[in-house]
């Protein structure tokens, strides 16, 4: 009961960070986006709870701050009409795109999924508009400390192979369970760049 309750919790404050994170991206300055979180009640009461909302509204600000530092120009969008053969076609827009930076800031723990995010509509961008350098930025909170976890990915070399890498993988998943989950995988492929025991950290 006491996991249940924790996780919880977890899970509340998760929330409120991510809202609160939201209205400073839209343009509320912390102090304002915590004044909005305290009135909502979603907080503990009292001291305790006012104590949290600095702590979240401190961490949010230099998320967001960080973030604001990759976004210096004004967002664009870009429409997507692929052909990735065997008669499968990729079509859409990505956006916001900033210069030929995606940019996306989380308040999650910076890990696999969020990166995976990214470089789907970074293939999309490369594959549909192959002379342009496109890159992608991936912010969010550090495994330990304060400071935010900032990753970058860069042009991959042949995006159209990759894209039809992706959709076979979701033509399976939709067969029958990957034997792939993101957080192993992503776990695995980041110690084996790192020179590291991949199948320890897997575990």
């Amino acid at each position: 009961i006491v996991e249940v309750e924790n996780a919880y919790k977890r899970l509340q404050e998760w929330t409120v960070g991510d809202r609160m994170l939201g209205d400073i991206m839209r343009g509320m300055t912390p102090a304002d986006a915590q004044q909005a979180e305290w009135r909502r009640g979603t907080l503990p009461p009292g001291q305790l709870g006012w104590r949290r909302a600095i702590a979240l509204r401190d961490q949010c600000a230099l998320l967001a701050a960080e973030a604001l530092r990759y976004r210096g120009v004004d967002p664009q969008a870009y429409d997507i009409d692929i052909d990735l053969g065997s008669g499968r076609r990729l079509t859409g827009t990505v956006s916001p795109v900033f210069g030929e930076r995606l940019v996306s800031v989380t308040y999650s723990k910076l890990g696999g999924k969020h990166l995976l995010a990214s470089w789907i509509p970074l293939l999309a961008l490369a594959a549909g508009y192959p002379r342009r350098d496109w890159s992608a930025v991936c912010i969010g909170r550090p495994k330990r400390g304060d400071t935010p976890r900032t990753a970058g990915l860069g042009r991959p070399d042949d995006p159209v192979a990759l894209l039809a890498d992706l959709v076979a993988i979701y033509d399976a998943g939709r067969r029958e369970p990957l034997p792939l989950p993101v957080k192993t995988s992503f776990a695995w492929a980041e110690a084996r760049h790192a020179g590291d025991d991949p199948e320890r950290a897997a575990g």
